[in-house]
């Protein structure tokens, strides 16, 4: 499944699971949290290596080791996209990313490559294909811890300041690039 920008359709609903369902997005759900790192290399941008994180119900055990394994019982769970600010980093909110997870949420993100203040104009292209770039990771992906924990169908993206950007031009918005080469 290959995703285009301009058909990125937020589609998460207020009960995206069972437990979600039964439970206020304010507080913390039945599910335990698990995370996952890894470096994803775009080909396709000069080997631009972005490093992604995957939070997930997960199984957490006393005696378990990272990476846990994935609580499937709800699976599979609706994906939310997170952009950072400008200059930040991919798990400023992960108190948050957390709370999602454990009401039946997937939360991915990566660290984008903010170049200096002089260069901005840069990250409005950078940063939807960066995500663009996640989103078809997720979909391809060959994990044989995560396999079948994302439901593809059901993606939503939101983000903090450059990333309340990055997060609308993902959905379609319409950018005027001759904008930012003035700025």
């Amino acid at each position: 499944m290959k995703f285009k920008i301009a058909l990125l359709i937020l589609l998460l609903g207020t009960a995206a699971s069972p437990a979600a369902a039964q439970s206020s997005i304010n507080q913390n759900g039945p599910y335990q949290v698990g995370v996952r790192a890894t470096v994803l290399t775009d080909s396709a941008r000069d080997n631009r290596q972005l490093q992604a994180y995957i939070w997930y119900p997960a199984q957490i055990t006393k005696d378990a080791k990272p990476p846990y394994a994935p609580d499937s019982s709800g699976a599979p769970y609706p994906l939310i996209i997170y952009s950072h600010g400008y200059g930040q980093a991919a798990s400023e909110a992960s108190a948050n990313f957390k709370r999602w997870v454990s009401q039946g949420f997937v939360v991915a993100a990566v660290d984008h490559h903010d170049p200096s203040a002089n260069q901005r104009w840069v990250s409005f292209i950078n940063r939807p294909l960066d995500i663009l770039f996640l989103l078809n990771q997720l979909a391809d992906l060959n994990d044989s811890v995560l396999d079948g924990i994302i439901d593809m169908e059901k993606v939503g993206i939101l983000g903090a300041s450059m990333g309340g950007y990055t997060a609308i031009a993902v959905s379609g918005a319409r950018v005027d690039p001759a904008h930012f080469l003035e700025w």
